[in-house]
């Protein structure tokens, strides 16, 4: 909270370099497993969230974004699971090669100082990202339909003076048409604020050209060097203003009045040129301000910078590596971590510039209402929910882009996650990983995956076994102890491939692998057993089987694939099914005795997830705040076969959510 108040007041003290966003939402899930385990534990859950991120531009190639976010998830029929998630952290991202261009970028925003990162984001694992919607291809501005006709009535003799009266029409409907621009508005019917901005930019740059233009018929007059200039210019307008016109509102811009300009010059008769006239630049050089979270115009086309032959500028499109997210590794890759070539960024001097970024956040998780009697839920006796957790992490990343072809991005990171109700689980780790992108064709990425972590429970399950024998009619009893592990090693890698299938639709599968060279006991069936730890040696309890997806208990094979598309009406439809070979390590004490509750097991997981999604952007902002509402439906289901059956289960989830972005 306190962290929210100091972004706030940085928001008062630094709007005009800072920009400020976020989202507020519902969601609702019914499940008829919530705890995953081998039993029928049906619940309905009610998922509030609220979210703040803040921007603050440091300088032209480097700055901070700051984060809140607020989460509770109230359980209906479970309410000992009821819990509140708080994250807070800031990320600072630092370009360390194109500066000056980078810098000139930023120079260029209409809020200063902020520059963008890519699309494929350092500051974000893998999620949906409502910003990447594309425009609605099935909307259809139409303005109202204005002829300029030139008057037909007009006569003279002197073909001079008709050819100057045909001129000066003309210069009459440049006139009015940029004059029609300047006061034309774009609706943001299926696009976002990026996007709208960029046609804003092309509006404005071609009432600029229109108005030079006729600035200089209208004072240097119309002679045979600029007739060879002026059509042809006015003539590459076209497509620029037909890519325009459908995204205005309901306005008087007439279109035809530039098809009547160019006509009317090619009918007038231009005087003879004795001297040549000596170039002038006439128009503003279009540069749309780009947005890496946010997608580019269809088939964007700069328009002309001057009407003198110099050759337009093309917004060129960022590469197909980006669209596969840097990020996420391929034991959670999924739908969420690709997009379609629709939501490719402009390319600008970020898009192949080598980054720096640093990342630091905590969060944490704490029961709602836990009570002594809530301990069955969790299959023991606790002081209370031991999910309860505080995790902090920070690390760094550099990725370059050598070329549009290849990408690496190495990174490093700590975590130190400590469970209060559930020490034999607090750890530190370590972990360095090395992901590339490679683009095999114009439509293939691959990307391969190589990474090390190390993590140390700092609180190691101690357990007590006593075995009790007869022994010449006397009891003899022996007691031994055993000491879990507390520092383990693994290795992750893996390979996967992303086909891109015209510009709405991607498809991929991978495969990934877990290798750890002495796997942690899986120790939550220790029943019956007495484990204590050092930080509560007199009370006797049991991890917790909640927290069951320790990747450092077993070695796993995953094997994925992943569809994202833009289907009709702009619905986005999300799909990935993995199956997972987990084989559980059996946990040695010293003296070659595997340790009661650590035997070793095989699971056979399923996974199947599928989620639709629709952004609505608003053309006027809902309340004077609310640029879009989002919409979402996921479903998704596991079936988990195991070679003890108590770990056998299944599930299916259905989540519906609600986001208002501003």
């Amino acid at each position: 909270m306190t962290l929210l108040i100091f972004i706030f007041l940085l928001c008062l003290s630094n709007i005009a370099s800072a920009q400020l966003s976020g989202s507020i939402g519902i969601g609702e899930e019914a499940t008829n497993n919530v705890q995953s385990l081998d039993t029928t534990a049906p619940d309905h859950l009610l998922m509030p969230a609220f979210q703040l991120n803040y921007d603050w531009g440091l300088s032209g190639v480097s700055k901070l974004s700051f984060s809140g976010g607020y989460a509770p998830s109230f359980y209906a029929v479970n309410p000992g699971l009821s819990f509140n998630e708080t994250i807070i952290g800031t990320t600072g991202l630092f370009y360390l090669s194109n500066q000056d261009a980078i810098a000139a970028e930023a120079d260029a925003k209409v809020v200063g100082g902020e520059i963008n990162s890519r699309h494929s984001s350092h500051f974000t694992e893998g999620g949906y990202d409502p910003m990447n919607q594309l425009m609605n291809p099935f909307w259809v501005g139409r303005p109202l339909p204005i002829e300029f006709r030139p008057n037909n009535q007009t006569k003279t003799d002197d073909p001079t003076s008709a050819s100057d009266s045909i001129v000066d029409l003309a210069v009459s409907a440049l006139y009015t048409l940029s004059g029609q621009l300047d006061s034309t508005d774009i609706s943001s019917q299926g696009i976002s604020k990026a996007q709208v901005s960029q046609y804003e930019d092309l509006r404005d740059s071609i009432s600029d050209v229109l108005s030079s233009v006729a600035d200089i018929l209208d004072s240097t007059g119309y002679s045979e060097s600029v007739l060879e200039i002026v059509i042809p210019e006015l003539i590459q307008l076209r497509s620029p203003m037909a890519r325009l016109m459908p995204q205005t509102k309901q306005s008087n811009s007439d279109p035809k009045l530039l098809e009547s300009a160019i006509s009317l010059l090619k009918q007038a008769k231009p005087q003879a040129d004795f001297l040549p006239s000596a170039p002038m630049p006439i128009g503003p050089s279009i540069q749309s301000a780009t947005d890496s979270n946010a997608p580019p115009l269809k088939k964007p086309q700069a328009v002309v910078t001057n009407i003198f032959h110099q050759a337009p500028k093309q917004e060129t499109i960022a590469p197909t590596i980006t669209l596969i997210s840097s990020s996420t590794r391929l034991r959670q890759f999924g739908y969420s971590d690709v997009f379609v070539r629709e939501d490719a960024d402009d390319s600008g001097a970020t898009t192949l510039a080598t980054s720096l970024t640093i990342p630091v956040s905590f969060s944490t998780h704490t029961g709602i209402s836990y009570t002594p009697s809530d301990t069955l839920l969790f299959g023991g006796n606790y002081g209370g929910d031991p999910n309860d957790s505080r995790i902090f992490s920070f690390g760094a990343g550099i990725e370059g882009l050598p070329s549009a072809n290849f990408s690496i991005r190495g990174s490093y990171d700590y975590t130190r996650t400590v469970y209060a109700f559930d020490s034999a689980y607090t750890n530190t780790e370590n972990r360095i990983c090395l992901i590339p992108r490679i683009a095999v064709t114009n439509s293939f990425v691959l990307f391969p995956e190589a990474s090390f972590g190390i993590r140390n429970y700092l609180d190691p399950i101690h357990i007590i076994d006593t075995i009790t024998r007869v022994v010449a009619g006397k009891k003899d009893t022996t007691t031994r102890k055993y000491t879990a592990g507390s520092i383990f090693t693994q290795f992750s890698f893996g390979l996967g491939g992303a086909g891109f299938l015209g510009g709405r639709w991607v498809v991929g599968a991978l495969i990934a692998f877990n290798q750890n060279p002495n796997l942690r006991a899986y120790i939550s069936t220790a029943a019956f057993q007495q484990v204590r730890t050092k930080s509560n040696p007199l009370k006797t309890v049991r991890p917790a089987v909640q927290i069951a997806d320790d990747e450092y208990t077993y070695n796993l094979g995953r094997y994925s694939l992943f569809s994202n598309a833009r289907i009709f009406l702009d619905i986005d439809l999300g799909t990935d099914f993995s199956y997972e070979h987990r084989l559980y390590g059996s946990a040695i004490g010293p003296k070659g005795y595997v340790l009661p509750g650590g035997q070793g097991r095989t699971e056979d997981c399923r996974f199947l997830n599928v989620s639709l999604s629709k952004l609505f952007p608003f053309d006027d902002n809902l309340a004077g705040v609310f640029n879009s509402l989002l919409l979402e439906c996921l479903v998704a289901y596991s079936d988990v076969s195991a070679s003890d059956p108590f770990y056998s289960y299944n599930g299916t989830n259905l989540t519906l959510t609600a986001n208002l972005n501003f």
